[in-house]
């Protein structure tokens, strides 16, 4: 049967086999198999059954319908509706897991204290489901482990409130401070007391990106990957502003009610073959040209390479292990490269050419600065341009993912 690369994980390959979902084990999957099938018990269908381990040793559960909600549209994603089913789903994932908290079980991730029940650990968009406007399931429960009930909804109100500076679509006017009331009233109280406080959830948010910024850079520091870097940076500065209240006071994103700050001049952007050209004879400028290299999460399958691989193979080319394709964007601006110019190249970069869900940045370059345009073209105003490069190097070769 033909197997379909999934994305939505971002730790091992997934495939889809007709009506189930493979994808590798270890020494953790008894433990998950374990907490899913108390869930399916407790009669939670929007979490899927185990069907054991296939002939390679990869783990077999069924296919759940649906969208990822980080593909929804911003009335979904960011709906009240949306907000209250994840954390209803959440109580009663967390509910049905409360006698497995306890027992002597291997997991992939660190326990936190006090164990109250199993933590999925990344309840967020990119792995809850919907069905037009209505949530339909969770997926991705490699990273569970045993922690306190605070600990999962406090990262679900990071992701889904949201706080998280990667959000996209985000509605300035939401507010976010009555959005944490909205989840917590969902989830509802624990067992004699009287309920989770606003103030309780952005700090244990806080102490979760502590922990995950420095998660982060471990991998980063595993896996070479440059990105990840980028990652725990935005975690650390998320959790400033979470401990500083900013994001309570006042939308991360300009309303629509406060007049707009003048445009600054347009800068033009352009493909182009990447080497610097000389002064056109009716004095346009030079402009520097910056390169972004973009490649499919190292975790999923690359149909595109694959057969590539299989050509090079079928010619007799043999010494070539493997072949994965992406993309590369040149583009040119008027202006000087300067430190805002290379952190809007970073935020076009990481949120319009390229799907954080299924790629990754791996590089940005800065082939030439003004400066060296400059001094480049007085050098070979009478001769001929050498071509040469100069890069500002901002990745790495691709590895594994966030």
């Amino acid at each position: 049967m033909d197997e379909m690369p999934l994305i939505g994980g971002n730790m091992n390959a997934v495939v889809r086999v007709g009506d189930t979902v493979r994808r590798e084990t270890g020494p953790w999957t008894p433990a998950v198999h374990a907490f899913l099938d108390a869930a399916r018990a407790a009669g939670i269908d929007e979490v899927p059954a185990t069907h054991g381990i296939d002939d390679r040793r990869r783990e077999v559960l069924d296919f759940l319908p649906g969208d990822l909600l980080e593909h929804a549209a911003a009335d979904v994603k960011w709906s009240n509706g949306i907000l209250r089913e994840a954390a209803i789903l959440l109580r009663r994932l967390h509910d049905a897991s409360v006698a497995l908290a306890h027992e002597s079980l291997t997991w992939r991730t660190a326990a936190h204290k006090p164990v109250e029940v199993i933590c999925h650990n990344d309840v967020a968009p990119y792995n809850l489901l919907v069905v037009g406007s209505s949530l339909s399931g969770l997926i991705d429960y490699d990273m569970a482990s045993p922690g306190p009930r605070i600990w999962d909804l406090a990262y679900l109100a990071y992701r889904l409130v949201p706080f998280a500076e990667d959000a996209r679509d985000v509605p300035s006017d939401l507010d976010r401070r009555a959005r944490v009331r909205a989840l917590i009233d969902a989830y509802g109280p624990g067992d004699g007391d009287s309920g989770i406080q606003p103030d309780a959830i952005i700090d244990v948010a806080a102490q979760r990106l502590d922990e995950l910024a420095d998660f982060t850079d471990r991998r980063a520091a595993a896996t070479g990957r440059s990105d990840l870097a980028g990652h725990a940076a935005m975690y650390r500065r998320d959790a400033h502003r979470l401990r500083a209240r900013d994001p309570m006071r006042t939308p991360m994103r300009t309303p629509t009610s406060t007049p707009a700050p003048a445009p600054e001049p347009p800068r033009r952007a352009r493909y182009n073959r990447g080497i610097p050209t000389l002064p056109t004879p009716d004095g346009e400028p030079q402009v520097p040209t910056i390169v972004v290299d973009v490649m499919p999460k190292a975790e999923l399958l690359d149909p595109q390479g694959k057969a590539v691989a299989g050509a090079l193979a079928r010619t007799g080319r043999t010494g070539f292990t493997g072949v994965r394709i992406g993309k590369r964007f040149e583009l040119t601006v008027d202006g000087p490269v300067d430190d805002a110019l290379k952190a809007e190249v970073q935020q076009i970069a990481e949120h319009i050419l390229s799907n954080s869900v299924i790629e990754d940045v791996v590089a940005i370059h800065y082939e030439q600065s003004n400066a060296e345009l400059a001094e480049q073209a007085v050098e070979t105003s009478s001769g001929d341009h050498d071509g040469a490069v100069l890069a500002e190097g901002y990745g790495a070769p691709a590895g594994e993912t966030h």
